[in-house]
């Protein structure tokens, strides 16, 4: 996609750490003709996130192979989808540690 187009797309993938072959997966992908923001967050991963329950009982079918998972392991995103999942805001804001809740005095 082009920096000029309105619009933005936001891939989600997996990866199955057992599996002899490890490389990423598409889960889905989310395209929105505004620019991706806390607003529109739970359109974005509202299936992942209210459905995790059959996942974890069901598993995931790959190549005929069933795998179950008791937890869910890391999630590794962009600064930017970081941001939006956690709800914090930029770094330059006032209050934009993720990591305690200071105010940032400038």
């Amino acid at each position: 996609m082009a920096k000029s187009m309105p619009g933005s797309a936001w891939p989600i993938l997996g990866i199955i750490p057992e599996s002899l072959d490890d490389t990423p997966f598409i889960i889905g992908v989310f395209y929105d003709r505004k620019k991706f923001t806390v607003h529109n967050i739970e359109d974005y991963l509202g299936d992942l996130v209210k459905d995790p329950h059959e996942l974890l009982v069901t598993g995931v079918y790959v190549k005929r192979e069933q795998y179950i998972y008791d937890l869910v392991g890391p999630i590794v995103c962009d600064r930017p989808a970081t941001r939006a999942i956690k709800c914090i805001v930029d770094f330059s804001s006032k209050f934009g540690c993720d990591k305690c809740d200071k105010r940032n005095l400038d």
